[in-house]
């Protein structure tokens, strides 16, 4: 193979993916090395079975995800990963794997499942290692900066939670409980859920119709269906307001997200349910959704969630039974302030990563391709980067 220009080849030819090891539950034994499973990491154990940098993927269950290693680990049964990169760049590897969308390769009817042999004959193009290495570091740095955005938003998290914590300590006297209906009684609170969609309301633009997946900590909506002109007119008052604290109420129950003034108005799906600050001036809704990541909310959840033989599901009527601790408003309003500046951070790291992330994946599959080179695109990549 010649090393100097682009070339076609299948994917045998830049690596060799092998099975993972099979690590029962019983056999793990304390330690620090990580696991990675076709989901990523899955748990820790006292000994490595692959050095890094390395590569894993789904063998069945999960499949498509692609998991970058930067230590020592120990890749599960679930998995697959590169057991050589024949002198391939290894970021450059993942991200060729990542943009290949193994998922697609399933061969298998019942649990997905892919089979190695087959993922090593798909046609590919290879760069030239210098190249290979150039396209890394470009797409890597998006992806540190990405990341870093994250660890911020997870230590002013933390943050919040600790301020909020103790704020209610030194308001320990001055704490009142109310349930849930007596707030929406008086207009001060809303805890609606999401609108029953039919099939010919959705369409392949308009707002998006947000469902459990689309909520984590924040709002992504690449995957999403979307809702028409109908049906945004049918859902009424279920669509997104800045402000809201959202909960997803089947299946996955208990994540949290809050809308921001940045977040694009969608309309929430019967997956989700969402609290709405009515009158902030008698409930503050940044209080209001710091309440709903604590233990006072979380166990009134963990109490409902489990009550049928189905799937996890809290109901309108469980949400507007629970209970509330809070002080008076005037005492919310003074924490209230620092939560918003707060969240405001978070709001725009959230902002930066979205960004970021759509550059990433813009450029993907064109850098991949030889479609743009590097020196074209160098000063406008550079200065997002700086």
């Amino acid at each position: 193979m010649d090393d100097t220009r682009w070339c076609d080849c299948e994917l045998g030819d830049l690596l060799t993916l092998q099975r993972g090891f099979d690590l029962p539950y019983h056999a793990r034994k304390p330690g620090r090395v990580p696991i990675v499973s076709s989901s990523g990491l899955s748990g820790y154990h006292s000994e490595a079975k692959c050095k890094a940098p390395g590569i894993v993927t789904g063998r069945y269950g999960t499949l498509g995800e692609v998991h970058f290693i930067t230590e020592d680990y120990w890749p599960h049964n679930t998995a697959l990963y590169v057991k050589d990169l024949k002198g391939n760049d290894p970021r450059f590897l993942y991200y060729l794997l990542w943009h290949t969308n193994l998922a697609h390769h399933n061969d298998k009817s019942g649990v997905p499942g892919v089979n190695r042999n087959d993922l090593h004959e798909i046609e590919v193009v290879r760069p030239p290692l210098p190249e290979q290495r150039a396209i890394a570091r470009v797409l890597g740095a998006l992806d540190d900066k990405i990341e870093l955005s994250r660890r911020m938003n997870r230590t002013l998290e933390d943050m919040a939670r600790a301020l909020f914590n103790d704020w209610l300590e030194r308001m320990e006297g001055e704490l009142e409980t109310v349930t849930t209906q007596s707030l929406t009684d008086s207009g001060v609170l809303v805890i609606g859920d999401g609108y029953r969609a039919k099939r010919s309301e959705l369409r392949p633009t308009g707002l998006p119709f947000a469902r459990a997946g689309n909520i984590d900590g924040g709002f992504q909506f690449t995957d999403c269906e979307y809702m028409g002109a109908d049906g945004i007119q049918a859902a009424g008052d279920k669509l997104s307001r800045p402000l809201d604290s959202v909960f997803t109420s089947k299946g996955t129950v208990g994540r949290l997200a809050l809308v921001s003034k940045n977040t694009p108005t969608f309309v929430y799906a019967p997956q989700l349910c969402f609290w709405r600050a009515a009158d902030p001036s008698r409930l503050n809704p940044f209080v209001l959704h710091q309440w709903m990541h604590g233990d006072e909310f979380g166990e009134q959840v963990d109490m409902t969630k489990g009550q049928t033989d189905m799937a996890d599901y809290v109901s309108l009527t469980d949400q507007r039974r629970m209970r509330i601790t809070l002080p008076s408003p005037k005492r919310q309003a003074e924490v209230g302030r620092h939560l918003e500046r707060l969240y405001g951070m978070m709001d725009q790291n959230t902002t930066q990563i979205g960004t970021l992330a759509a550059l990433r994946d813009s450029l993907l599959p064109v850098l991949l391709s030889g479609e743009l080179r590097l020196h074209h695109a160098s000063a406008a990549i550079e200065e997002v980067l700086a």
